[in-house]
């Protein structure tokens, strides 16, 4: 572990290099200490939810991802990779309906916002 931990931005880089790899248990263990130090302010913050998202995806860690991208979108209401991600993750759950409104959510939009 680098020495210096309370470095969030970092702690979302060596996340990053693990995710590449596709190592995500230990991509995660960056980023969920990374987001234990950061803000919703933070520039690096609406891509460590979403690969955060991402890695419990790849780990079957559902109840995991859903909290993250609510969080997330408590944070960032019409950030739209997070609305699409929860439209997924509901069709994949095979959750009724859910997965077509979440989705309905992202095509709003005239233009995706993207953070």
């Amino acid at each position: 572990m680098p020495n210096n931990e309370n470095d969030g931005f970092m702690l979302f880089n060596m996340g990053n290099e693990y995710f590449a790899l596709n190592k995500y248990k230990e991509a995660l263990e960056y980023y969920e200490k990374a987001f234990k130090i950061s803000n919703p302010g933070t520039g690096y913050t609406p891509k460590l939810i979403i690969r955060m998202a991402m890695c419990y995806d790849s780990l079957l860690q559902y109840q995991d991802e859903i909290g993250i991208i609510h969080k997330g979108l408590q944070y960032y209401p019409d950030y739209t990779d997070l609305l699409f991600l929860k439209g997924l993750l509901y069709y994949k759950l095979e959750k009724k309906y859910l997965p077509v409104n979440a989705l309905k959510n992202v095509l709003k939009w005239e233009k995706p916002r993207f953070i």
